[in-house]
């Protein structure tokens, strides 16, 4: 998740500072999760941006998907409850 919302701040999602501008259309739609089966180029995800600098959202995008023969487990959920 780290990784894709990297992407999606270079994509001009996010900002720095309050007073730095987002882009409402720019984002990452996730199309394959933890789990789900690929086939050779069928496509992860879609990222929407205006920029034309794409080297860091591709980047982040690469570092954000791992490929293996066999499925991962999803993470849990909920890590643990808090008392009050």
């Amino acid at each position: 998740a780290f990784h894709v919302g990297m992407a999606a701040f270079y994509a001009g999602a996010g900002r720095k500072k309050m007073s730095d501008p987002v882009d409402p259309a720019a984002g990452i739609r996730v199309l394959k999760k933890v789990g789900d089966s690929v086939t050779k180029g069928e496509p992860l995800a879609m990222v929407y941006s205006r920029t034309t600098d794409t080297e860091l959202i591709k980047r982040e995008m690469r570092a954000a998907y791992r490929i293996a023969e066999s499925p991962a487990e999803p993470p849990p959920m909920v890590f643990g409850e808090v008392e009050v």
